[in-house]
């Protein structure tokens, strides 16, 4: 601004119109001789709405144990890692270093990078002859 030759410009706000006593909680600004109104806006805090399912962001990480029955296990199926973890009754790091040491058999297909193991497959370890 300092070569410029542009003046700062000086704003003074005063509570309320002199001329106005109505009260109307407006704020005016004064620049030079006449006022103008200025609004000032307070921000609410907005309702949070309630997320669906589909809308929440998806995690990537360990694999969840999910429900399995073993009865289940006679009947035609894919299994994932969480189910073999509750069937093994493991957690998702225990499952993969017995992968490892090749006391659980290697995933029968992997579909979209993901291992699965058939029902046929997993049985035998539960005693469950097909």
């Amino acid at each position: 601004m300092e070569g410029s030759g542009a003046t700062p410009l000086s704003v003074q706000f005063q509570k309320e119109d002199p001329r106005n006593s109505t009260g109307s909680g407006l704020q005016y600004a004064t620049r030079g001789k006449t006022p103008m109104p200025v609004v000032i806006v307070k921000k609410t805090a907005t309702p949070t709405q309630a997320v669906t399912p589909s809308q929440q962001k998806r995690t990537i990480g360990h694999a969840k144990p999910l429900p399995f029955n073993k009865a289940d296990l006679l009947k035609p199926g894919r299994l994932k890692p969480g189910h073999l973890m509750t069937l093994f009754g493991i957690s998702h790091s225990t499952l993969y270093k017995r992968r490892a040491d090749g006391l659980i058999p290697p995933p029968d297909l992997k579909e979209y990078g993901r291992p699965l193991w058939f029902t046929s497959t997993i049985a035998p370890f539960f005693g469950v002859k097909g």
